[in-house]
């Protein structure tokens, strides 16, 4: 089974193995919010933790890379406060490992929860919640969960539709 949704990704990325596309994805979360949030001196010990936990990843480490997300949490609700953006973030990526070791009931948890907290900081229609709904209706693909998957599709693809009409 797939671990992407066929209409959304690239010929380059679909082809390349699942564990590349995943890291790929978890690189490109932190890259975005990298570059929204260099503005903020403190960043720099979040910043350290995201590339840590990385670095740990690909050497192996998964427990540790695990621990070091997870303060990356914690760092980002003292840093920020806890509905900012950059908790959201943090809590995606801990997804994401979670998702890649196969733990898949985490991942839903910590997706759901990034989720509620985009919506109460952007709102419900904003085009990063779309992404995120994506993501989490690529894990439900993943495991065969295909009506939770196409609902989250769906609201998606509505949220998407109103972006690019009120963009135009």
């Amino acid at each position: 089974m797939k671990d992407t949704h066929e209409k959304t990704a690239s010929p380059i990325v679909a082809s390349l193995p699942q564990r590349h596309r995943l890291l790929i994805m978890f690189l490109a979360i932190t890259v975005v919010v990298l570059v929204t949030a260099t503005a903020h001196a403190e960043v720099t010990d979040w910043e350290d933790l995201i590339a840590l936990s990385i670095d740990l990843y690909q050497q192996g480490e998964y427990v540790n890379s695990l621990n070091t997300m997870r303060e990356s949490i914690e760092v980002a609700k003292k840093t920020f406060g806890p509905d900012h953006h950059t908790v959201s973030i943090s809590m995606k990526n801990l997804a994401l490992l979670y998702r890649m070791g196969g733990n898949y009931s985490e991942a839903e948890m910590l997706y759901k929860k990034a989720i509620s907290l985009e919506e109460k900081i952007l709102g419900r229609d904003h085009f990063l919640v779309a992404e995120d709904l994506r993501t989490l209706a690529e894990l439900y693909k993943f495991q065969g969960k295909d009506n939770e998957a196409e609902s989250l599709y769906k609201r998606a693809h509505v949220i998407e539709e109103e972006f690019s009409i009120k963009k135009r």
